[in-house]
């Protein structure tokens, strides 16, 4: 895994921010496959009652970064992002 997301607790308060701040924290492949990854490891952790995402800076998002994903792979990563 790389730095692009970081976490800390803070009392049942799980906190994911994501760490692009040069890129406005634009989706790319490998940001998407840490965010869920640390999304599932504090949704089954039974200390954690609340999960915030976030980004530092003047974007939260600027939506997604396409020059590195695989276009043939994308179906499964939409059908994750579906609660």
């Amino acid at each position: 895994m790389s730095d692009f997301i970081l976490t800390r607790d803070q009392s049942s308060i799980h906190f994911i921010s994501m760490n692009r701040p040069d890129k406005l924290y634009a989706m790319s492949e490998a940001l998407v496959d840490e965010l869920l990854e640390k999304s599932r490891v504090a949704d089954t952790d039974p200390a954690v009652s609340v999960i915030v995402i976030s980004g530092e800076g003047r974007a939260f998002s600027a939506g997604a970064d396409l020059s590195g994903w695989d276009a043939d792979n994308l179906t499964p990563v939409r059908e994750g992002w579906w609660a």
